[in-house]
């Protein structure tokens, strides 16, 4: 997981966006070889890679 650091303005939006999506596509990518188990835990399993990503933004 790469540190980004969020833009301010009216690129911020396009720029969360883009790092969500990149989120997703890694993410996606560790299921190929290690699969959630159930539906609700890779969802949130998901949603605290985002977060994780996130606060990575912040620093």
């Amino acid at each position: 997981m790469r540190s980004l650091r969020l833009r301010s303005g009216a690129e911020a939006p396009m720029q969360h966006a883009h790092i969500v999506t990149q989120t997703v596509r890694e993410t996606l990518k560790e299921w190929q070889t290690r699969p959630s188990v159930l539906n609700e835990a890779a969802v949130h399993e998901l949603v605290v890679a985002c977060a994780a990503r996130d606060v990575t933004a912040l620093w």
